[in-house]
């Protein structure tokens, strides 16, 4: 199984972080490069936030499997990831379950926080997975409203 590195500023203090990569992105190497990235990097940009300025990666770098030493070394990884991070934003139902321990759909758009989290993190939003725009009758309305909510709350922290 190939990795799929995290990519963007080494230095940047918002982390993005998915689930688990893409066809494009285990073909790449690199985490978001694919038909889900040019998602979140259109909403993000609709509310003023530079994927540029951001660091990206998943919890899964790799093909996800059903193996909890495997996830414990994936979480690992994105905490790893996390540190010294101010700000981040939490996409897919995989991710909130891992960090938060509930569904994605219960706290899409909101503020969250999670005992996981390296003490940097000031500021956490939950996000449903862009990726469910691309599938059969997605539409944007809730990857929208989580980016509109995840840039306010920025707004506040600076």
């Amino acid at each position: 199984r190939p990795l799929v590195a995290a990519r963007g500023r080494e230095d940047a203090h918002i982390l993005l972080a998915g689930e688990y990569p893409g066809r494009q992105e285990k073909s790449m190497g690199r985490a978001w490069v694919g038909p889900a990235s040019e998602v979140l990097k259109k909403e993000l940009a609709r509310v003023g936030v530079s994927m540029d300025e951001c660091r990206l990666t998943n919890l899964w770098i790799h093909d996800k499997v059903n193996d909890q030493a495997e996830l414990a070394w994936h979480m690992k990884q994105l905490i790893g990831e996390m540190q010294g991070r101010r700000v981040v934003f939490l996409m897919g139902s995989d991710t909130a379950r891992a960090f938060l321990e509930i569904s994605v759909e219960d706290v899409s758009g909101l503020e969250v926080t999670s005992p996981l989290f390296p003490r940097s993190v000031e500021l956490a939003v939950a996000s449903v997975n862009p990726a469910v725009v691309l599938r059969d009758g997605g539409v944007v309305g809730e990857v929208r409203l989580a980016c509109q909510r995840f840039a306010e709350a920025l707004g506040r922290l600076k």
